[in-house]
């Protein structure tokens, strides 16, 4: 559908001579889509299902690190009340850009790291204006995670810039036209970069915490800009490596190419100037009057992954997006992109990489166009998350279960399995599509032909189908939509047409189904039925499909590989979550985590041929 726009939209704007013509759903100027019939299939450039999974995904944890290349940029604010938490090693509010996050067992990892460290909690006094990058934009991997970063940055997608105190300054000097508070990241939970800590909250408190005992393994996983054991949001050591092998080495960090590297200035950590060293140090000490062990290190990273994962399927709070101004790189009219899709299999590998320089200015221009609009400019105020979710939440189970349900018939049989019951799968198949189609099939447009006339003409089934596709959206006054609304409106209607078209195709042999009494002639139609379902669900790529199998236990937690406690090195690692133990994690990734014990290129290390077991799951 959206590819169709876009081909519409080049057409009108070489007739009229404009510049640019936003793409608009040819519903919503009252138009049909009579002439495709309904069960046509999605042109293979069609990018709807991607934008409706990334916008019902936002600031979801689950999704974010499932699909880790973020392709939106959506402007934010942080609500008046919201708390917000800032780790560091001195007692010294920040007075140059720095990160906050929204749960503390985050920052406790930032102020756990000796005796002077110190949590700040703060309250935001005011609507804090944020730019959202979704995706697990603050993975500092060649994957493509920086992508749209870059994009803002610099005006392109480049490698080599890995310092991501740089980039902190150079996006925050980047946003003071547009007069941006900071930039929310997701790495293993949410952050925000922020520029200025004299504006926009007030402090609740600045608590000098006990530390930790961090006597962690040499070969321990690093945050993004920070080493283990000392972790500081205030002068962190230079960041690590990106991980991987780099053909001339780990690049110096840089802001930009040609720049000097820079570093946080003058103070100074535990290692000297800039940082904190990374040599044996001497442990913390307990506060005074402490009885008992201190907190392990392992145990408050677990602590900050969990908090991560506390966001999984439930929204962050504390944030409310401006769905108007949602610039998405699947839109259409980023054409460079299409082509370069085309070569890519999995959906979570899409990038920014291959962008021209054209587009490239396109999207700055369409950037600066949302931050700048006026008051009269809020969009329709349609909460097109909601929308989105509803549908996913309507349609993710029952999908699940038709799977489920359609797959025993490859069940094995033995002593203790008898052989599925044919007549009761299709029976209880057909009872699960009709559900789903219910609200939408009217006793008016039942064919009056019994046997096979149901399925040999489908054109009873169009207007229950066109219903059912286009219900969510149908009543919107689509006068008030922004640019950018139009796109998710005809993302909205490309999934539930197809989710809508699948179910119809079913349908259509399922309708008599229960007549088909022949074994040989049931099982054709399960098969038939069971690819459906299949191709609908890996062309819908849903997170919330991905589970831990078998489920974790109550001492367990289910999560998804992620960068950079939980083996994630290059961004391209499978994506299955897996059991991490709450009583006995050791800091330690599945896919090897840190430089191997042979070094960068040993074991486990980026270069490294092995994976290392152990550290974590089931003890």
């Amino acid at each position: 559908m959206l590819a169709r726009l876009a081909a519409v939209a080049a057409v009108v704007a070489a007739l009229v001579g404009a510049a640019q013509v936003p793409l608009v759903s040819p519903v919503a100027h009252g138009e049909s889509e009579a002439s495709t019939p309904w069960d046509a299939p999605p042109d293979r450039d069609e990018t709807g299902h991607l934008i409706f999974d990334g916008v019902a995904s936002l600031l979801k944890h689950w999704s974010n690190t499932y699909h880790r290349n973020g392709h939106n940029v959506v402007p934010a604010f942080v609500t008046p009340g919201t708390l917000l938490f800032h780790g560091r090693g001195d007692a010294v509010s920040p007075a140059i850009p720095e990160w906050l996050s929204l749960d503390a067992e985050h920052s406790l990892l930032f102020a756990n790291r000796g005796n002077a460290g110190h949590l700040f909690t703060y309250a935001a006094t005011r609507p804090l204006k944020l730019l959202y990058f979704d995706g697990a934009s603050a993975y500092n991997l060649q994957s493509g995670t920086l992508d749209t970063q870059d994009l803002v940055i610099y005006g392109n997608v480049s490698t080599g810039r890995w310092n991501p105190f740089g980039r902190i300054v150079d996006l925050c000097e980047w946003g003071k036209e547009y007069e941006i508070d900071g930039f929310l990241r997701m790495e293993f939970d949410f952050e925000i970069m922020y520029c200025n800590f004299t504006s926009g909250f007030e402090v609740v408190s600045s608590v000098n915490v006990a530390p930790v005992t961090w006597q962690i393994p040499s070969d321990s996983l690093q945050l993004d800009h920070h080493a283990l054991p000392l972790l500081t949001h205030g002068e962190p050591s230079d960041p690590p490596p990106p991980p991987g092998p780099m053909p001339t080495g780990w690049p110096e960090p840089t802001g930009a190419p040609g720049e000097p590297p820079r570093r946080r200035p003058g103070g100074g950590g535990p290692g000297g100037p800039g940082g904190p060293g990374r040599g044996p140090q001497t442990p913390p000490d307990p506060p005074a009057g402490w009885e008992g062990t201190l907190r392990s290190a392992s145990q408050a990273i677990f602590e900050a992954l969990q908090a991560g994962n506390w966001h999984n399927f439930a929204p962050l709070t504390g944030i409310q997006l401006d769905y108007s101004g949602l610039i998405t790189f699947y839109d259409p009219k980023y054409s460079s992109l299409v082509e370069a899709r085309r070569t890519v299999d999995d959906p979570a590998l899409y990038r920014l990489l291959n962008i021209t320089r054209e587009d490239g200015a396109l999207f700055k221009r369409e950037l600066g166009e949302v931050l700048t609009r006026g008051d009269g400019v809020r969009g329709s105020g349609v909460d097109w998350g909601n929308v989105m979710r509803h549908i996913m939440e309507r349609y993710a189970d029952r999908l699940e279960f038709l799977r489920h349900s359609l797959a025993s018939v490859d069940r094995p049989t033995n002593a203790t399995t008898p052989p599925v019951n044919l007549t009761s799968v299709v029976r209880e198949t057909r009872q699960q599509v009709l559900t789903m189609l219910s609200p939408y099939l009217s006793r008016e447009s039942v064919p009056a032909s019994p046997g096979g006339a149901a399925s040999e003409n489908r054109t009873w089934l169009e207007p229950a189908i066109s219903l059912c596709a286009s219900s969510y959206t149908r009543y919107m006054d689509v006068s008030t939509f922004t640019p950018q609304e139009h796109i998710l409106k005809s993302a909205t209607d490309a999934t539930a047409r197809e989710i809508c078209r699948t179910l119809g195709l079913v349908w259509t042999t399922a309708f008599g189904a229960e007549s088909v009494t022949s074994p040989a002639a049931q099982l054709t139609l399960l098969k038939d039925w069971r690819a459906e379902v299949e191709r609908l669900m890996r062309w819908l790529d849903w997170a919330v499909w991905l589970k831990c199998d078998p489920a974790c236990g109550p001492d367990e937690l289910c999560s998804p590989p992620q960068w950079p406690f939980d083996g994630v090195r290059t961004g391209t690692e499978d994506p299955t979550p897996h059991c991490l133990s709450r009583l006995h994690w050791e800091g330690r990734g599945r896919g090897g985590g840190g430089p191997g014990p042979g070094g960068p290129d040993g074991p486990g290390g980026p270069g490294g041929g092995g994976r290392r077991e152990g550290g974590w799951g089931r003890q």
